[in-house]
């Protein structure tokens, strides 16, 4: 037994409470941890983006961030908690390819929209979850538009739909509302 202030304790509590002290403490450490080790949700630190508008066909009008450098590109729209309706995020390869995009980090799903040479759009890619919590990077899905695009627009998963927007559509950089 211990003999403090408190009178006789026995030394068995003690060391009940030292431990369930140091789970707390360890519980607390990895949950900062965590924390400190996912990038700012909605905006990624260091990096600004352009924003463009882009119109689709006579549809709608977007704001889109345009992601202009490898790193912007590899981050995407990853880690970030929401996109705003009618916004977006704009890839534009320097030549027209078959990319291939995945959803690593992403907490919302998207639309893909893949537009060609002539910016005009040569596949759509609709629905794309966000994967489960806990897959593995190696099982994520890859995707890809079937013939090459020159960009892609990434948007909240639905905006295809409820727009109306088509295989063939005409898309508009920088226009003024």
């Amino acid at each position: 037994m211990v003999k403090n202030s408190f009178g006789k304790i026995p030394t068995w509590t003690w060391a009940l409470l030292c431990v369930f002290l140091g789970i707390a403490l360890l519980f607390i450490l990895s949950t900062k941890q965590e924390k400190a080790s996912k990038p700012d949700t909605n905006k990624p630190a260091g990096y600004k983006y352009e924003v463009k508008n882009i119109r689709i066909g006579n549809k709608t009008t977007i704001q889109s961030e345009v992601a202009d450098t490898q790193e912007k590109t590899t981050l995407g729209l990853s880690y970030r908690e929401s996109l705003p309706k009618s916004h977006g995020m704009l890839f534009i390869f320097s030549n027209p390819h078959i990319p291939t995009f995945w959803m690593k980090g992403m907490n919302f799903p998207l639309d893909m929209i893949w537009i060609g040479e002539n910016n005009t759009i040569v596949d759509i890619t609709e629905n794309i979850p966000a994967p489960a919590p806990g897959i593995l990077e190696i099982n994520l899905p890859h995707y890809s538009p079937k013939v090459p695009a020159k960009m892609v627009l990434e948007v909240n998963a639905g905006f295809v739909e409820e727009n109306r927007i088509e295989v063939g559509d005409y898309v508009q950089l920088e226009v003024r509302n």
